[in-house]
């Protein structure tokens, strides 16, 4: 693998655990502002539910 494609593999990677964190914050604080379950919370947010799993795992 070329440095150019392994920075940007990495790059990715640190995306999307930057956006996994941002939504496990949103989950936190509408559970604590609406006093809701946090299966509650991802729905409203819109999570599938298929990605419960990873999120509730994150919390």
């Amino acid at each position: 693998m070329t440095l150019a494609l392994e920075i940007e593999r990495e790059k990715k990677a640190a995306m999307a655990e930057g956006m996994a964190q941002g939504m496990v914050n949103a989950i936190k604080n509408l559970m604590k502002k609406a006093n809701i379950t946090s299966e509650k919370a991802m729905t409203m947010l819109g999570i599938p539910p298929a990605d419960f799993g990873k999120y509730s795992a994150l919390l």
